[in-house]
């Protein structure tokens, strides 16, 4: 499972950031929320969740009605005629039963499970009334299934009043005109039925509204998680991010071969002097964000800025043969993106960029403010490619090299490097590295 699946997923609509439970009051008293989208969402959510009650209702259906046939025979030696007129008179109800079972099993169609069960209760209803009304204490039968059928369920506290309000006036209508009954006779049946209904009004209310108000913070808490995920993922690579999730110990890999590269804007800090702070963070903020798409865009993993600097990896966490390849293309990107910046000054934006290939350990350090880091002399020295590069130019090592020249003309070139004396390297041949090697050798002369 992704970092950004959760097992339940939660419906489309999206509350407002900085939205509180208290802001839904209202909503949860009348049990209909303001938003149509979201109220949309937790009818669908709130069905879902009800299936396992539909489907225990469905076989309660089923185990009343058969037993009951069996009762007449065996019970009150109703004779076999008459028996199996009353045992085929239940058949209808259990075969609706065993639809709904079918249809609450199947993915496509349960969508529509909660719109068969209250027909499915109305249906039980209608049969009880006509079937049971001619009895004296028939009523009392009504109101043990008015209480299985609205709590049970669960339906909604406005389908339960429905219901009860269609079954209790079907009640009253069959006794007096079916049964010529006095309308006297109902006084105390009808009573009885108020109060109850009152209770299961009130029943249902209450858990239809606990449900609203369990819908709404589940979802502002997965909106919560899946701001804190996102923020996650800004630190961290997808596949670090969920190993940190399942196992909060110790991560830490080594890499045979990966490229790391270094990029510095030259002359900088003088620039920046000059800019207010707010300017100098916009306009870095600007620069670093395109080379956070080219990163994207070339599959390479972004690790830090530090300063003006822009440290990107290619071949970790999950490794890849062209990593010396893609990087190289993403330093061939950026100095085209640097390009199109340039200080408020009116000077051009220079790029200078150090790239090494070898191995290296990753991992993730810290337990606050932690980041996903890369140590070994890779890395240093990839460092070192940077500083002792040239402005505008792309500089690598001999061993990046062997893995690009293929595909890319360089020039190559001897530098002094602390800790490594004399080193050969290579100067990618762009035109930006072509006009900053030329000035250089001017300088010197």
């Amino acid at each position: 499972m992704s970092i950004s699946e959760t097992e339940d997923q939660l419906p489309a609509a999206e509350l407002q950031p900085a939205t509180a439970p208290s802001a839904f009051e209202r909503d949860l008293r009348w049990l209909r929320f303001r938003d149509r989208a979201l109220e949309r969402d937790f009818q669908a959510d709130y069905a879902r969740r009800r299936v396992p009650q539909f489907k225990l209702f469905f076989w309660l259906g089923i185990l009343v009605q058969i037993p009951a046939a069996l009762r007449f025979r065996f019970v009150l030696h109703i004779g076999p005629t008459e028996w199996w007129r009353i045992a085929l008179s239940r058949w209808p109800g259990v075969l609706a039963a065993v639809v709904g079972l079918l249809i609450a099993r199947s993915e496509r169609t349960v969508k529509w499970v909660r719109f068969y069960n209250l027909a499915y209760v109305i249906f039980l209803g209608y049969y009880l009334v006509t079937t049971t009304t001619r009895v004296p204490i028939g009523w009392t039968t009504l109101c043990t299934f008015l209480v299985a059928a609205c709590v049970t369920s669960r339906l909604r506290a406005v389908e339960a009043v429905f219901v009860q309000f269609l079954l209790i006036g079907l009640f009253a209508y069959v006794t007096v005109n079916w049964f010529d009954r006095p309308p006297g006779f109902l006084v105390t049946p009808l009573l009885s039925l108020a109060a109850l209904a009152v209770f299961i009004t009130g029943a249902n209310y209450m858990i239809e509204s606990s449900a609203r108000r369990d819908f709404v913070l589940m979802r502002l808490l997965g909106q919560e998680r899946e701001k804190s995920e996102r923020l996650l993922l800004n630190v961290l690579p997808p596949a670090i991010a969920e190993r940190l999730k399942e196992s909060p110990g110790t991560i830490a890999d080594h890499f045979e071969e990966i490229t790391v590269l270094f990029a510095d804007i030259a002359d900088s800090t003088p620039q920046i002097a000059k800019l207010e702070p707010e300017e100098a963070v916009e306009l870095l903020n600007e620069i670093f964000t395109a080379f956070d798409q080219l990163a994207h865009k070339h599959g390479l993993e972004k690790i830090k800025t530090i300063g003006d600097a822009y440290m990107v990896v290619g071949g970790l966490p999950e490794p890849r043969d062209d990593h010396a390849q893609a990087v190289v293309a993403m330093a061939v990107d950026m100095q085209k993106e640097a390009a199109k910046f340039k200080w408020p000054t009116g000077e051009p934006l220079v790029l200078r960029v150090g790239i090494n290939t070898g191995p290296a350990v990753a991992g993730v350090i810290g337990t606050s403010k932690f980041i996903y880091d890369l140590w070994g002399d890779t890395v240093n020295v990839a460092s070192r490619m940077e500083s002792h590069g040239v402005a505008g130019g792309i500089q690598l090592t001999q061993t990046t090299y062997k893995h690009v020249r293929r595909r890319h003309r360089c020039t190559e070139r001897v530098v002094n490097v602390k800790g490594k004396g004399a080193m050969p390297v290579y100067l990618l041949e762009t035109k930006g590295a072509k006009r900053s090697v030329r000035r250089k050798e001017l300088t010197r002369r």
